[in-house]
């Protein structure tokens, strides 16, 4: 009862694995990966704050590069508050590799089945959640905003407000057309696939300027879901065919979902 393991196989190269292992903290979440804000008290000690769970310490024990990645977290912002070791480890597998990781200490927070299960069932959810931010074929990012899910959607579903800089036309109707417009990129055409206010609104776009969207076009799912004192916003683009594209198209995201938390800053 005082340890945790759990795996899972994710289709990437280490590198792209191990980038994300090394964010302090990454693993504190409420359901998505998410900026936090890091302060460094020490060398590999950081005070990290996440929009849900608060402030804790975070300590680091081991960096072995693309192998072995291990830390010391806190349940609070001080070194003598309980604290568990975490230890990833990675191992290559034909196609990608093989995340592993054991939580130990866990009689420091308490004793009983309840607690080992919710931890167990916690981490099951955790290397799922990194699966699906670091496989190649698909772009999923997040960002955590200070609104309810009501308010947020009015300016989520306006795209010429954070993302298609160049103008959006479209009506919230699904199988209506879109026009989407960057002075870099061009047009894009596509065609809208789902609206459900105030939490989910797909659309697919095609893979070159000024061609209409097949049905084999990529997707770009954008839901809202209330997570803390605020909400949620999480996108996801799939169909993707190359490292380059996803490159691209996951720049554009995080700099569009930082531009979406400071447009509902300002509205809040």
């Amino acid at each position: 009862m005082d340890s945790v393991e759990r795996h899972v196989d994710i289709d990437a190269p280490p590198e792209r694995v191990w980038e994300l292992l090394t964010r302090p903290g990454w693993f504190v979440n409420d359901g998505e990966i998410v900026a936090h804000d890091v302060e460094e008290l020490d060398d590999g000690v950081h005070l990290v704050t996440d929009p849900v769970h608060g402030s804790f310490r975070v300590e680091r024990v081991a960096l072995e590069p693309h192998t072995r990645a291990a830390f010391r977290r806190h349940r609070g912002t001080g070194a003598d508050d309980p604290a568990t070791l975490v230890e990833f480890h990675l191992e290559e597998r034909p196609g990608g590799v093989r995340l592993t990781v054991v939580e130990s200490g866990l009689q420091a927070l308490g004793t009983g089945r309840r607690l080992h299960e919710q931890q167990a069932r916690g981490w099951s959810e955790g290397l799922a959640t990194a699966r699906a931010h670091t496989e190649p074929a698909r772009v999923r990012c997040a960002v955590h905003v200070p609104v309810e899910p009501g308010p947020a959607w009015d300016v989520v579903t306006d795209l010429a407000s954070w993302y298609a800089f160049g103008g959006a036309v479209y009506t919230l109707e699904q199988g209506a057309p879109m026009r989407l417009e960057w002075a870099e990129h061009g047009i894009h055409l596509g065609t809208v696939e789902r609206v459900d206010a105030p939490s989910e609104f797909a659309f697919r776009l095609a893979r070159e300027p000024d061609l209409e969207p097949d049905e084999d076009a990529p997707l770009v799912r954008v839901t809202v879901r209330a997570s803390g004192t605020g909400s949620l916003v999480v996108v996801e683009h799939t169909g993707l065919t190359t490292a380059d594209d996803t490159t691209v198209e996951r720049l554009g995201w995080e700099g569009g979902l930082t531009t979406l938390a400071e447009r509902l800053r300002e509205k809040r």
